[in-house]
């Protein structure tokens, strides 16, 4: 990806005059490289996640959705795995049209199995077509001491079933 370097600064008006600005800050832009479209992807379970920076300490949340290609999704299992270095995993709260999920620790790893299997028996199977279907919330938090710096691969996971 090509990088741009760019020339920032504010300038505050009263009355269109110039009141004050601040000092020029240098910043580089890297352009951001077109990820393939999720509608067209087919079917499969990705994780929004945050839009601004988590730092040590800090918890935080990672919504899972389905992109079910035009299915009903009435049963799923995801196994995600996490930067034991980095992270936490404090929880998993499953969406309330879908029955409790069972959550398992894989031994040995850092990573966690979750499976729901049907409906609430007062929902509709209409409520689990689309392209964010939502079917749970991940809780996480960045461990003490982890410098201010990018981390990379620091959560993945792997879809085992959608039905």
């Amino acid at each position: 990806a090509e990088t741009k370097a760019i020339l920032v600064f504010v300038t505050a008006r009263y009355n269109n005059m110039v009141a004050a600005r601040s000092a020029d800050q240098n910043a580089n832009l890297q352009a951001v490289v077109p990820t393939a479209d999720r509608a067209t992807m087919g079917a499969h379970i990705y994780l929004s996640m945050p839009l601004t920076p988590v730092y040590a300490g800090d918890s935080f949340s990672t919504v899972a959705y389905a992109n079910t290609d035009g299915q009903t999704l009435l049963s799923w299992m995801i196994v995600l795995e996490w930067d034991a270095a980095v992270l936490l995993f404090t929880g998993f709260v499953g969406d309330p049209k879908y029955t409790a999920p069972v959550t398992q620790l894989i031994a040995g790893t850092s990573s966690i199995r979750i499976v729901s299997v049907g409906l609430q028996a007062n929902r509709a199977v209409t409520e689990t077509k689309g392209s964010d279907v939502r079917v749970g919330t991940v809780q996480w938090q960045v461990k003490g001491g982890i410098p201010s710096q990018q981390q990379t691969r620091a959560i993945s996971g792997t879809v085992s079933t959608m039905v």
